[in-house]
């Protein structure tokens, strides 16, 4: 990779130059060299997604076991304010994870309307986790990750399911966020390996074209997720999330903080715009009246959604519990200095 990383692999948090690193979902890390092997450190994913070998900059891997992934592996769910985008009017199909290091891992700064903004530390996993179905039928179809390593460079991960089967092995493919060439070679590699997996193989050429094009775009996680970008003022001014990012370039985990969010109008479904706990807001003010067949305002502006903190409904009450538990959980990875910018978020939480 771009950061010197020994040929086809990812330098592990902690690993020494000239030991190669096999990862393995849900069990030990054994570190390869050409005298020996050991192994006593939990780590995700397995290298090897086929016999054939990676190409430079880029590492296979897998996950074994999709459902149980990251709660065995120390993740946490977040749930921010406002539900995110997803295919499914009913339920989230979209949700992020973070896996921190022990400590006082998150700097926070303050951006120009007052809002906390989060810096992210070595060692920190973060996981955007996409499902399809319901119930015992409800499977990962996508993760998008970053990983942090240990002299701050960021590491972009990709994992698309092996079979639609909600136990099925999931595959990847892992490379350096600065390393261009590396990108291009784990997008095709990707690619490839979808090519020869449902639906692609099920699809007419024509669709078939359209689906591994789009996977090609999607996969351009770097120009998305810029570092410290604001918040679109117009829709499209800085990218297709009206959201802003953190100084990690992570959408979701600072708006955790946030009362108020932009609300999305990429993806088919947006459960922001009937939860009770929200209200929808243009202009400044609550909207009254929603224009059919869209999620703008009727200007075509961005639309807001405002916690309502004294929401009384049960469903609106559960979700309110949730953001000040992922409010609680961030800050005390803070130090008391920045734990102590968060204080006006907290408030409302001090009775939840």
């Amino acid at each position: 990779m771009s950061s010197r990383a020994e040929p086809n692999r990812t330098r592990r948090l902690g690993e020494k130059p000239g030991i190669l690193p096999v990862l393995v979902a849900g069990a030990r890390l054994r570190l390869v060299s050409a005298l020996a092997i050991a192994a006593n450190l939990v780590v995700v994913g397995l290298v090897g997604c086929g016999l054939d070998t990676p190409p430079p900059g880029v590492t296979d891997l897998r996950i074994d076991e999709p459902r149980e992934h990251h709660a065995a592996e120390g993740y946490v769910q977040i749930v921010p304010p406002v539900h995110l985008p997803s295919s499914s009017p009913r339920l989230d199909q979209v949700e992020i994870w973070l896996k921190l290091p022990d400590g006082e891992s998150i700097d926070v700064t303050v951006d120009p309307r007052g809002r906390p903004m989060l810096r992210f530390g070595p060692g920190t996993w973060a996981d955007r986790v996409e499902f399809a179905g319901r119930g015992d039928a409800r499977r990962i179809v996508d993760i998008r990750g970053t990983r942090i390593e240990a002299d701050g460079r960021q590491v972009f991960y990709v994992y698309r399911p092996t079979a639609p089967d909600p136990k099925a092995p999931l595959f990847g493919v892992a490379w350096d966020r600065d390393d261009a060439t590396a990108h291009h070679a784990a997008t095709e590699r990707l690619v490839a390996k979808l090519a020869e997996l449902p639906p692609a193989t099920k699809m007419k050429p024509a669709a078939r074209q359209r689906f591994l094009d789009g996977v090609r775009t999607r996969n351009g996680c770097a120009g998305c997720h810029v570092l410290a970008r604001p918040d679109n003022e117009i829709p499209r001014q800085h990218g297709l999330v009206d959201r802003g990012t953190d100084h990690s370039g992570f959408f979701t985990p600072q708006t955790v903080f946030f009362d108020e969010v932009a609300l999305e109008a990429y993806s088919a479904h947006d459960r922001s715009w009937d939860d009770p706990s929200l209200e929808i807001r243009c202009g400044g003010q609550p909207l009254t009246q929603r224009t059919p067949g869209t999620r703008r305002c009727p200007d075509g502006s961005i639309a807001r959604g405002r916690l309502q903190w004294d929401a009384t409904e049960p469903v609106a009450r559960a979700h309110l519990a949730e953001v000040c538990r992922s409010r609680r959980w961030l800050a005390a990875h803070m130090a008391p200095k920045n734990r102590a910018k968060m204080s006006p978020a907290e408030g409302p939480c001090t009775q939840r």
